[in-house]
């Protein structure tokens, strides 16, 4: 299952980029768009290095937080929520539906998956036209903490070493090290731009661009896989005749 989950990672990443780019360019031919998002983003980093980082539980809070929606979304049973200022956090869970490959995704959710974007950019259809465009500017800002957090997070939990978790200081890895880091590193690039890119083309084209994402992602990643299939079939059908 491990393997079959870096495959699909490695597969959804070429179509994710191109979707991902085309997104944002679609986002950077509307004024009324990318100008509150710039200023959001903006003013999350100062605030990031300033303020955020130095209140760990926030990042800790988002981090739990993330795992804890996708082991719901995956129908498993949350029995505890852990959340510490300096000792990380926990979230204890139960059920087995998706087996290894929902555990999987449980385990590395807050390294690909947006959070605050996600839930912010399903909620924007929803709001009446007097929040805008100081709720792009939010978005943008939780773009922001997204990258920082991530990027901190990451840092940190890159690592095979044990140590004592916050729940019952019984020795345990990080998220990262339980998994290993190819597969770590494939699932939180090709998700991850995934994601974003999703969260983009809904800020620009609302649910409606979904389904047109979606398929862009499929069927470019298809076809770069095919291409390359067929460019080496090409090359090394003559070196294997040459042979036999």
């Amino acid at each position: 299952m491990r393997f079959f989950l870096g495959l699909l990672a490695l597969f959804i990443l070429p179509g994710s980029v191109l979707a991902f780019w085309d997104s944002l360019l679609d986002i950077a031919g509307n004024k009324d768009l990318w100008v509150p998002l710039v200023v959001g983003f903006a003013t999350g980093i100062p605030l990031w290095f300033t303020v955020i980082k130095k209140i760990p539980w926030i990042s800790t809070f988002e981090h739990e937080l993330t795992h804890a929606i996708v082991a719901l979304l995956f129908f498993r049973r949350i029995h505890r929520f852990i959340v510490t200022s300096k000792r990380g956090g926990e979230v204890h869970y139960s059920g087995n539906f998706g087996g290894e490959f929902g555990t999987l995704l449980i385990g590395l959710a807050p390294y690909y998956l947006p959070t605050f974007t996600l839930i912010t950019v399903l909620a924007r259809p929803f709001l009446p036209a007097g929040w805008f465009p100081w709720f792009d500017g939010f978005i943008g800002f939780t773009l922001a903490f997204h990258l920082f957090s991530t990027l901190e997070e990451t840092k940190l939990s890159w690592t095979k070493q044990s140590f004592a978790s916050a729940g019952n200081n019984q020795k345990t890895k990080s998220d990262i090290g339980k998994v290993g880091y190819v597969l770590a590193f494939l699932v939180i690039m090709g998700f991850g731009v995934f994601l974003l890119g999703l969260a983009l083309q809904l800020i620009g084209a609302g649910y409606a661009g979904a389904w047109p994402y979606l398929k862009q992602t499929g069927i470019v990643s298809y076809e770069v896989y095919a291409d390359l299939t067929r460019e080496t079939v090409t090359t090394l059908t003559p070196m294997v005749k040459k042979w036999f």
